[in-house]
């Protein structure tokens, strides 16, 4: 058991580390969240531009349709001219 112990207190810093640096990119990730949030002025540009991307996708029962192209997906949505 000796050599085993000795192994797992090897590991036992290093995941303190790995912790903490998850820690970190954690935070990271919630102050750039808050940030795109907060922006009013991002969020302005980006509701508009996301409807014009949703104007061609609607939905019909079960079917997801697509106008100004042509053909059918291989997952079976239906994409109209």
């Amino acid at each position: 058991m000796d050599p085993l112990q000795t192994r797992l207190d090897a590991l036992e810093p290093q995941m303190h580390a790995v912790n903490r640096r998850l820690r970190w990119w954690r935070g990271l990730a919630r102050e750039d969240a808050a940030k795109k949030d907060n922006d009013p002025k991002g969020r302005a540009q980006r509701v508009p531009a996301l409807e014009q991307l949703l104007k061609h996708v609607s939905r019909e029962g079960k079917a997801i349709c697509i106008t100004g192209c042509l053909g059918v997906t291989a997952a079976g949505a239906v994409i109209r001219p």
